[in-house]
């Protein structure tokens, strides 16, 4: 969870290394051998309702047949890649293309269509990966990114966000920006901020529509900070159409968190589904309604006391096939199963 000067600040920081990175297509900021292997690399190509309730599992990204929910083995960097050293990167070129890179710093993505895969990103400042508002058309796959507990948010913008590996970051993902978003299969866990910080695993804070957030792993391990694994509030504006489902959520206050009284713009069409939820320090789910009485749609997610590990918990939205004993299922307001 992240205070409203804090986001602001966020929004317009330029690091020291920024500020000294030349109007290029990509820059290495101060890394001049890292730039010039880029260009080669182009050149080749949460005080309200507050519930121990709930209600069923999760997916796979685009390989057939049954598949458990991520964890470190089956997220971030494909075995075999040989990685490129690089310094902070900024993207000012529409459709550029980042792969097999280690990079010691943050990508600044300020172009449409741009594409980070492959990457190992070790960074000490804001962002990981930072997304200039309303572009379109990034994505960020198969990463491992490693905010070293100086990171605020792992992944910062909109996009589509897959197969990551997200750690040591105050959050795992903040979607900034009224753009059409996707995160699926990610795994975040190991929150760490070395100043303190309010730990959520993804953030959903106004002026954001039309998300999906399925089958990824968030476990908010990060006591006694931990505020949620996701976070959904009217922050900075109007939330609209956030399908959040078949996901694996542990951890935090509330792995659950809705709060529409941040301000006076709607919350509307949002739904958590098909999860299964291990229950965080106070409950499973924190919903405070916005000024119209509008609150999350909750329905069939599995709630635990104490849950199994993510490649052991029942995962139908994949096809996995259920743990032996499966929390039990209830309608509202549910029993809670250990």
């Amino acid at each position: 969870m992240v205070t409203t000067l804090k986001r602001l600040y966020a929004c317009c920081l330029w690091s020291p290394k920024s500020r000294t990175v030349p109007s290029a297509a990509i820059s290495g900021g101060g890394h001049g051998v890292a730039a010039v292997v880029l260009c080669l690399f182009l050149a080749a190509g949460l005080i309200g309702e507050a519930s121990g309730a709930g209600e069923v599992g999760t997916g796979p990204l685009s390989s057939p047949g049954p598949r458990a929910f991520p964890t470190a083995s089956t997220t971030g960097l494909p075995s075999g890649v040989t990685l490129t050293p690089s310094g902070d990167i900024i993207v000012t070129k529409a459709g550029t293309v980042l792969s097999n890179l280690d990079v010691r710093g943050q990508i600044w993505v300020r172009a449409e269509n741009v594409t980070i895969q492959n990457c190992k990103i070790t960074s000490d400042n804001y962002y990981g990966v930072r997304i200039d508002h309303g572009l379109k058309g990034v994505t960020v796959k198969n990463c491992e990114i490693d905010g070293q507990g100086q990171v605020l948010n792992g992944i910062g913008g909109a996009g589509t966000f897959v197969g990551n590996n997200i750690y040591g970051c105050e959050n795992g993902i903040n979607i900034e920006g009224n753009v059409a978003t996707k995160i699926e299969g990610n795994y975040i866990h190991n929150f760490l901020n070395n100043e303190g910080g309010h730990f959520d695993g993804i953030q959903i804070f106004g002026d954001n529509a039309n998300v999906e957030v399925v089958h990824n792993t968030i476990i908010n391990d990060g006591s006694p900070n931990g505020v949620s694994a996701i976070f959904v509030a009217n922050t900075f504006g109007a939330v609209s159409n956030v399908n959040i489902h078949d996901n694996y959520f542990s951890g935090g206050g509330f792995p659950l968190y809705f709060d529409g009284t941040k301000s006076s713009a709607a919350i509307t069409g949002v739904s958590w589904h098909d999860n299964y939820v291990v229950k965080g320090g106070y409950g499973y789910e924190y919903i405070r309604a916005d000024s119209q009485g509008h609150k999350p749609a909750s329905s069939n997610n599995i709630m635990v006391a104490n849950g199994v590990p993510p490649a052991q918990a029942p995962d139908k939205y994949s096809g996995g096939t259920p743990i032996s004993a499966p929390a039990k299922k209830a309608s509202r307001p549910p029993a809670i199963t250990d």
